[in-house]
């Protein structure tokens, strides 16, 4: 059907456009839009019933005495659910009769054949502006954002004004007469409930532009379309490694734990197998995730299980989204749909990112200073929440041992059945010049970029290759001076000793990422005194503390620390002195740490 259609019929999207379809779709859904006809693509206005057509709708509509027109583009390739290509075709407004406005045809279609063209009445609005059903900018459902002008929004909408914002959150809705506004709260609130209501017909976010007539004070809707830059392409599950970059979307190729094994594709450092899932939520009711996932993973005899991270959103409810789960396919599935329905509830994409986790027979940190290397090395995994005892090694650049520590560990934390347990193994930690030569010449190619390397060694390889965990960049300075010292940060502080007791919150810090951070409630600072916190051992839980106190007012003393675990670089980021001391220390001794 190829002829002139108006806004009674929802039209074919192939034939008359994005633009035209959502007009229509408005329309036969009962929401109130300016009367329309639309002309379809490859349309010849040599036709010459084309102005009676066209004059005897709006006739039919509307009273034509001083009633004015705007022409407008509807490409086949605009308003799609995965590109809008707004602001990119021609749009005429302000046109003063049918015949002008017939007349502008072959300029808004500029010889495309892929253009039709809508023509409207036009409305002289008191107020204009575009709504989104969802933040555009952070994908968040609960935040609706209205951006709007007095009169009509030509000059907002191409970028020449930068007009008003008002943000409302759901729960906002039922106390929007309450809000302070220039629009009146009665059109505000029919505007937001309309434009949520749009959003959940369709199940996905959408942006509205919107007018109110001056002469009725009537609402209108001009134009609805997808909020593009919230849907994939495709929702699959994709490995993550340089062959497949082109699958991967560039705002998450830009991810640290993404990038972290893109760099090691390239750079062909071993690394653990690591998987993307991304799914738009329209997609998720019909999807059949242990299908997906059985099509992709292929068991390995190395793994015990997976670690399965939320990196789109970077945070839920305030913090990051991390679970584990068994070496099955059918329990990792298991964990990937629960982590989907809480992120769904605010949220329209989701992307998960899991890797394998090995049986490791040593985890390790490893740190160029200066000429020469520092290594710290523990039996089993999280050495760097700084949890476990660890011996310590310095090799010099010929990879000669030129001084280690190496101490008996009482616990490991190990990954069983999708959980992480403390089991007692009062073993010594030895590591040969040899494993320590190979474990430097493996990761040459990040050591020497300021970069501090966190590495794995598996029970099962034969041969101890170490594999790439993580790493961090690590611009802190240290030297091996210092660390003999028991210097972890340097800095001067005089503060009043707290005690903290953490052994029983190992659990807490493995939940806990670097940079992670909350709120700690433990203890009360006035602005007028110094604290120094006293701890067995830098847990990365500890993190809460740099998050609520002043960072000059603080200093801290552990009885033990690994100089490269994430608090300790924190620590020295935030200049925040600390120390490494066996010393008893009493609550509310006054003491001065100076490095």
């Amino acid at each position: 059907m190829n002829s002139i259609q108006d806004f009674n019929t929802i039209v074919d999207k192939d034939i008359y456009g994005g633009k035209a379809y959502w007009l229509s779709w408005l329309n036969q859904n009962n929401y109130n839009i300016p009367p329309a006809i639309f002309i379809p693509i490859n349309f010849s206005t040599t036709n010459n019933g084309t102005q009676k057509k066209v004059s005897d709708f709006f006739k039919k509509e509307i009273k034509l005495k001083s009633v004015k027109f705007a022409v407008r583009s509807s490409a086949t390739t605009e308003d799609g659910t995965f590109s809008s290509q707004a602001g990119i075709f021609n749009s005429l407004t302000n046109i003063s009769s049918i015949e002008l406005a017939v007349s502008k045809i072959p300029e808004i279609q500029n010889n495309k054949d892929f253009v039709g063209v809508i023509i409207q009445q036009y409305i002289e609005a008191s107020y204009s502006g575009v709504i989104f059903s969802t933040n555009p900018n952070t994908g968040n459902k609960n935040d609706i954002l209205i951006n709007f002008t007095n009169g009509n929004s030509e000059n907002l909408l191409n970028g020449d004004e930068i007009g008003k914002e008002i943000k409302i959150s759901n729960s906002e809705i039922d106390k929007i007469y309450e809000i302070s506004c220039e629009l009146e709260n009665s059109i505000l609130y029919e505007l937001v409930k309309l434009t949520k209501e749009i959003e959940n017909k369709l199940d996905y976010p959408v942006d509205i532009e919107w007018c109110i007539d001056s002469k009725t004070n009537k609402l209108f809707l001009v134009q609805c379309r997808p909020i593009t830059n919230l849907n994939f392409i495709t929702t699959e599950l994709v490995k993550v490694d340089v062959e497949n970059i082109d699958k991967i979307p560039q705002e998450i190729q830009t991810n640290d734990k993404v990038k972290l094994r893109l760099n090691a594709s390239k750079n062909n450092v071993l690394t653990t197998n690591a998987y993307l899932t991304l799914v738009n939520k329209k997609d998720y009711n019909k999807l059949n995730i242990l299908e997906l996932v059985d099509e992709q993973i292929t068991q390995n005899k190395l793994n015990l299980g997976y670690c399965e991270v939320l990196i789109k959103p970077s945070t839920l409810n305030g913090g990051v989204l991390r679970m584990f789960s068994a070496n099955s396919n059918k329990n990792l599935a298991e964990r990937i749909d629960e982590m989907l329905k809480l992120t769904f509830r605010e949220y329209w994409q989701a992307v998960i990112i899991f890797h394998e986790l090995y049986d490791l027979h040593y985890m390790g940190i490893i740190k160029k200073i200066q000429s020469d290397y520092l290594i710290e090395v523990s039996h089993g995994g999280f050495i760097q929440k700084g949890i476990t005892e660890f011996s310590q090694y310095i090799i010099n650049s010929e990879l000669i041992i030129q001084r280690k520590n190496e101490l008996t560990q009482k616990f490991a934390y190990e990954i069983s059945n999708g959980k992480i347990e403390a089991v007692a193994i009062d073993k010594k930690i030895e590591l040969s010049e040899n494993l320590l030569a190979k474990i430097i010449k493996t990761f040459a190619p990040f050591i020497e970029k300021n970069l501090t390397i966190e590495f794995g060694i598996s029970k099962c390889s034969e041969d101890y290759t170490p594999y790439l965990i993580d790493y961090i960049e690590d611009k802190t300075n240290i030297s091996l001076k210092s660390i003999s010292d028991g210097v972890v940060s340097h800095g001067n502080i005089t503060g009043k000793i707290v005690n903290i007791d953490i052994n029983n919150e190992w659990s807490k810090s493995i939940q806990t990422h670097f940079h992670d951070g909350k709120d700690y409630t433990g203890i009360s600072q006035n602005k007028y005194e110094n604290i120094i916190f006293v701890a067995n051992k830098p847990h990365i839980s500890l993190v809460e503390i740099l998050e609520k106190y002043d960072n000059k007012k603080i200093g801290f003393i552990f009885k033990e620390a690994s100089i490269l675990s994430h608090l300790c670089i924190l620590l020295r980021e935030n200049k925040i002195p600390a120390i490494i001391s066996s010393k008893y220390f009493k609550n509310e001794e006054l003491i001065d740490i100076n490095t």
